[in-house]
């Protein structure tokens, strides 16, 4: 099965189809990739070494300008994409389609139509974004995208689905989109049905990435950079005291805080430790977060709580890849146990590849 990856961040459902391959032998293999941040791209090259097999598109909107001749000459069988959710997010303005890169949806219609065009329409199609994307401008927005596809002759699924779910540590919800050109009468797909899909066949002898809660990855000594200052107005920043509206803060999480972009925010959002819960487990209810010794977690940490390897972050380093840049990575790309639970249903499971 031959896979297109658009706005490809650091290859999340790569990353899941060749784990998938490793341990079931189902061979997914990712042709080509889009990807426009220069330093994702070099994360993605680091930890995928197939990428030496696959064609870079680069800018998709320049690709789809140019070059329609070599969209038809990509043999696809599955297009997945995650197009930029800032738009949508509730951390964002919302300014949904009115954004540019809202409108970024429709580089990949124009792909889905450049292939139906040539009588070889791309049979399924996995979409990822925030949940705010379904109730955005009152769900108009949803719709169009989802009318959109079934314009073109998809049928359409979708649900949220949270990678906590899939034995990461870390609430993360996801709306997932799932449409094939394939009828599926019998066919089922929700949160609930993948989710205890997974749970039902899950073995320890697969090749994920796994945590019961954040202290099962915390590093008992990190280096002194990843602590937090002790400055009053930086702990009052974290503590949400020099905000306008109410902010409760958390620390010690069990299960992390959904991983943004930014690795500092206040702890209402963010994901700090005390010492003391890193090395004991246990919390203690009379701290002064003012002035207790607290860090953040780390990018390897982070990386971690998305299902990739230890190692992984060690390949970005070597490729020149800065923990800003990291911390950025990990909280824009896929949730990889998530999606090895979703290709794993659609493929193994239900074997929808083989069905007319």
């Amino acid at each position: 099965m031959n896979h297109l990856e658009l706005f490809a961040g650091i290859g999340g459902l790569s990353r899941a189809a060749e784990l998938l391959y490793k341990d079931f032998g189902t061979s997914i293999s990712t042709i080509a990739y889009s990807e426009i941040d220069k330093h994702a791209i070099k994360t993605y090259r680091a930890i995928h070494p197939s990428h030496k097999y696959s064609l870079s598109m680069g800018d998709l909107i320049e690709w789809n300008q140019t070059k329609d001749e070599q969209t038809r000459s990509l043999d696809i069988d599955l297009l997945s994409g995650g197009f930029p959710c800032q738009t949508f997010s509730s951390a964002g303005k919302r300014a949904g389609m009115l954004d540019p890169r809202g409108t970024l949806f429709y580089e990949i219609l124009h792909i889905l139509e450049v292939k139906l065009q040539q009588g070889k329409p791309i049979p399924y199609i996995l979409l990822e974004n925030v949940r705010g994307l379904t109730t955005h401008d009152k769900g108009n927005t949803f719709r169009t995208i989802k009318t959109s596809l079934e314009n073109l002759g998809y049928t359409v699924y979708w649900d949220l689905f949270n990678a906590a779910d899939y034995k990461l540590a870390q609430n993360r919800n996801r709306l997932i989109i799932f449409a094939t050109t394939k009828s599926l009468p019998s066919f089922t797909f929700n949160s609930t049905v993948v989710k205890n899909t997974f749970n039902r066949d899950y073995s320890k002898d697969w090749s994920l990435t796994t945590q019961t809660k954040v202290r099962d990855i915390l590093k008992p000594t990190v280096d002194p950079k990843y602590n937090l200052s002790k400055s009053p107005s930086y702990r009052s920043y974290i503590l949400g005291e020099n905000t306008t509206y109410r902010t409760v803060p958390k620390f010690d999480r069990d299960i992390a805080a959904t991983l943004t972009c930014k690795s500092d925010r206040r702890a209402s959002m963010g994901n700090y430790y005390t010492l003391d819960y890193i090395q004991t487990g246990n919390r203690d209810s009379s701290v002064d977060y003012k002035t207790a010794d607290l860090r953040k977690i780390t990018p390897t940490e982070s990386f971690l709580l998305q299902g990739f390897r230890e190692e992984d972050v060690k390949l970005a380093r070597s490729a020149g890849v800065s923990d800003t840049q990291l911390y950025k990575q990990a909280g824009n790309t896929y949730s990889v146990n998530m999606f090895y639970a979703v290709l794993y249903y659609l493929f193994l499971d239900q074997r929808i590849q083989e069905k007319q």
